[in-house]
């Protein structure tokens, strides 16, 4: 394996191994390409914005199960279940698909899916001298004291926290980016390569780039899901990908592997997908160079204004309403399954259900690339609270579009100084500290963004339309809030 150079990629779990791989700097790795990974494990999947999100430890840890038992057959069928729940309500499903899907998606169905399964895969082959399986029973008797990260992650609150009797096993303790010192040194190139609705994996990819920053690394951001079969698009529903992700690794690999380089090493290092303008664009660097901050203010008649309020005793107040959410089909939903369609249908429904802020209509097309924050100052009749907060775009119609959102447990609103992973790309605050009144929250949307249209984040925002901000909210598909968070507020910001 190892007298020829070679190449290692992988997608989500795959590509955090092949990223840690290339940390060792064995010579006989020239290049890897971690693809749809983290980066951090604790904001990057287990606790974004501090929130655990305990949809996907609780469904990842029944999988790990299945597999460590031998149950493949549960694997299969409770993976099925999850893909069916997704899309037996979805627009960009054909009619046949979704009446199958609501058929799946139930405990006799997936009875019935666990039976069939068993019919069709045998399981793991047992070696050709353990003709009785005891070494096969050996060794999944074995896999029983295996973690389970969904109980891990409850025991959890703060990301130096360890689970019972583990003090070692932080979430830090086994992030790649506590490896960045020894990734830097190998001095390898990275190919970093996320969507732009897989979950907080973008931001896992630009931190990383930046971080590591090895000559020959790459960042590719598309607009895909978990693992990239899709094409997702807010205005234009899930497709299936006409990238060519074999063909633009075969470039990469080619080049620092084989030597052999048909244009990819004079190429900008920075490929980003503009959603709603629907192009690909380059740039040498994340954010694109000439990238100019611009500010908005909350302001009377829920505005967004580009100057401070004249006055600062105005508030507004929200009573939180449990049904408020970003949807069933969300970024978060693409973590586990395959071919999971990303919907973010007109959310003027949506925003009623919210505090909302508009910007004046836009007197020219509007792009933002880049990590848009939001800081806001909030009494809460609770100690604690979850706070979701959307960008979106309202064109001359009215129909809201989801840009991005991001999420903070206020209990984790004190920044401190961390180690340059902080740094490198916004991320959520760390620390805890007793709730006051008009505590500030200063949260960041660290699914970093690039749109083209009326509005939005490297979204691209048509003249004519608005911004709109929305908060308070919580869903199935949003990260549930920790039984202590007995508060959740949701605002949307919206460009027009």
């Amino acid at each position: 394996m190892v007298e020829r150079p070679r190449r290692v990629d992988g997608v989500s779990y795959e590509g955090t191994t092949a990223e840690f791989l290339g940390t060792l700097a064995h010579p006989a790795v020239r290049a890897v390409a971690p693809r749809f990974s983290l980066y951090d494990v604790y904001t990057d999947i287990a606790f974004p914005g501090g929130v655990q999100l305990a949809w996907f430890t609780r469904n990842w840890a029944r999988y790990n199960r299945s597999l460590d038992s031998g149950r493949f057959d549960d694997a299969l069928a409770g993976t099925l279940r999850l893909f069916a729940h997704a899309v037996k309500d979805s627009g960009a499903m054909p009619p046949w698909a979704r009446r199958f899907a609501a058929l799946v998606d139930g405990d006799p169905a997936e009875a019935a899916l666990r039976a069939l399964a068993r019919q069709l895969v045998a399981g793991v082959r047992p070696v050709d001298a353990d003709s009785a399986r005891t070494l096969l029973a050996g060794a999944i008797a074995s896999h029983a004291r295996n973690h389970d990260p969904h109980a891990d992650a409850v025991s959890l609150t703060y990301r130096d926290d360890a689970p019972p009797g583990r003090p070692d096993f932080t979430p830090d303790a086994f992030s790649p980016h506590t490896f960045a010192d020894a990734a830097r040194a190998a001095g390898i190139p990275i190919a970093s390569i996320s969507g732009w609705h897989d979950s907080a994996y973008p931001h896992s990819a630009i931190k990383r780039f930046r971080a590591v920053a090895t000559a020959g690394s790459r960042l590719v951001l598309g607009p895909w899901e978990h693992g990239g079969a899709l094409h997702t698009s807010p205005r234009g529903g899930s497709r299936a990908t006409r990238f060519d992700a074999v063909g633009e690794l075969l470039r990469f690999f080619d080049l620092h592997v084989r030597g052999v380089d048909d244009g990819i090493g004079t190429e900008p290092a920075v490929h980003y997908f503009a959603m709603g303008e629907e192009r690909w664009r380059s740039a040498p660097t994340w954010p694109p160079p000439g990238v100019v901050e611009k500010r908005f203010f909350v302001g009377e008649g829920r505005r967004l204004a580009p100057h401070a309020p004249w006055s600062t005793d105005r508030h507004d107040v929200y009573r939180v309403d449990p049904t408020a959410g970003t949807g069933a089909r969300a970024r978060w939903d693409s973590l586990i399954g395959f071919h999971h369609t990303i919907d973010y249908p007109d959310r003027a429904a949506a925003d009623h259900k919210l505090l909302t802020y508009d910007s004046a209509p836009l007197r020219a097309a509007l792009e933002i690339a880049g990590h848009p924050l939001v800081t806001l100052w909030v009494v809460s009749s609770t100690p604690d609270a979850t706070i979701f907060a959307y960008l979106e775009d309202i064109d001359e119609r009215g129909q809201v579009t989801y840009v991005t959102e991001g999420l903070l447990r206020a209990l984790h609103r004190r920044t401190v100084d961390g180690p340059p992973i902080r740094r490198q790309a916004p991320t959520a605050p760390t620390g805890g500290s007793t709730a006051r009144r008009w505590f500030p929250v200063s949260r960041p949307s660290w699914c970093s963004t690039c749109c083209r249209w009326r509005t939005a984040s490297k979204a691209a925002t048509r003249s004519g339309s608005r911004s709109r901000a929305p908060t308070p909210t919580t869903s199935r598909s949003c990260p549930a809030p920790r039984p202590s968070c007995t508060c959740c507020a949701g605002r949307a910001f919206r460009l027009r």
